[in-house]
């Protein structure tokens, strides 16, 4: 067992990428310490516990801005993203792919990123959750408003939404699910979205998370009330 004496801080900048590093979000549970001094994360290469800080900076009274908010995702060409409040960032070993509000021309009248989720898929396209603005899908170029491509915003659907998005996953079909707080869970197999509620099962009004299983199988975390359920191709069974 390796008990870590000390953290190094003063490798903060000099990002490196290895393949089997594993990756930790920061010592707080929202932003920073003052040894760390900015957002970041620790990176593991099998001796050294060292922090990396991000690439971006918080402005006063915004300190939670670029906290770690999902969970890291290592990309088929090899791009490391990391998951914030504010924005996405990749890293390939050289460079960094910022996604955020700037990159995305977004402001108050087209509300902000609050990402919660992000996830690849078997086609190489990033998915970005978000509570509030609904689903990004960004495709290595551009990245588009998937839930205001298929008119799934309150205004639009008069009923549930895909806005509030906190969990993405794919199944082994390759059909994108997402699970949201209080809209229930959705289905996007390549040309349709389909709602799945509590008629449908589904009785935790927020889906915190979607796990595959190595037989491909997704078994979707609630709460409010606590649950977790599997889909059975037709409805949504609750196993615990």
């Amino acid at each position: 067992m390796t008990i870590f004496k000390e953290k190094d801080y003063n490798s903060k900048n000099k990002w490196k990428l290895n393949d089997s590093d594993l990756w930790f979000k920061g010592n707080e549970i929202e932003s920073y310490n003052k040894q760390e001094g900015n957002p970041g994360v620790y990176q593991y290469d099998g001796k050294k516990l060292s922090y990396r800080a991000l690439p971006v900076k918080t402005k006063s009274g915004q300190e939670n801005h670029y906290s770690i908010s999902t969970t890291f995702v290592k990309s088929k060409n090899g791009m490391l993203w990391f998951g914030t409040f504010g924005a996405v960032i990749g890293y390939n070993g050289s460079n960094f792919k910022i996604i955020n509000d700037a990159s995305l021309g977004l402001n108050d009248e087209t509300g902000h990123l609050h990402i919660r989720s992000i996830m690849e898929d078997s086609k190489g396209n990033l998915w970005i959750g978000n509570n509030g603005i609904g689903v990004l899908k960004y495709e290595g170029i551009k990245a588009i408003n998937f839930t205001e491509q298929q008119k799934l915003k309150k205004e639009d659907s008069k009923g549930n939404s895909l806005e509030r998005v906190f969990s993405i996953g794919e199944d082994k079909l390759g059909n994108i699910w997402f699970g949201t707080l209080e809209s229930g869970v959705w289905r996007y197999d390549g040309k349709s979205v389909k709602n799945y509620t509590k008629k449908d099962g589904v009785k935790s009004k927020h889906i915190w998370t979607i796990y595959k299983t190595k037989q491909g199988e997704l078994w979707f975390g609630g709460a409010s009330p606590s649950g977790v359920y599997r889909f059975n191709g037709i409805s949504f069974e609750r196993k615990y």
